[in-house]
């Protein structure tokens, strides 16, 4: 069985439909143990500074020390993506030497 894809990603790459089922108490295939594996589930978490398109020619020019400039103000917040799907905005801060995301909206 082939999976279900969404084309509606504004990068033009399919990606994986995921049906939406409410877990709750009264429901009863939703048990304990199933809610238990659900949340033990890894899904990749993306932050995403900004997108934009760009010719095959520039693509091939970058080398280091290039710049890439962005329609984007350093302080406008980063999306904060899980399974390719947008779930929230933040801005970056530093913990330590590490960097993270404090989340300003859902």
């Amino acid at each position: 069985m082939r999976p279900a894809v969404s084309n509606s990603n504004p990068t033009g790459e399919l990606t994986p439909a995921v049906a939406s089922v409410p877990i709750d108490a009264s429901c009863p295939q939703a048990s304990a143990s199933c809610r238990a594996e659900l949340q033990r589930v890894m899904l990749p978490v993306t932050v995403v500074l900004a997108h934009q398109r760009a010719a095959v020619q520039q693509i091939v020019q970058l080398a280091p020390g290039s710049i890439l400039r962005f329609d984007k103000s350093h302080r406008a917040p980063l999306e904060l993506r899980v399974g390719g799907r947008p779930l929230a905005a933040g801005q970056c801060v530093e913990i330590g030497r590490r960097l993270g995301l404090v989340i300003t909206r859902k």
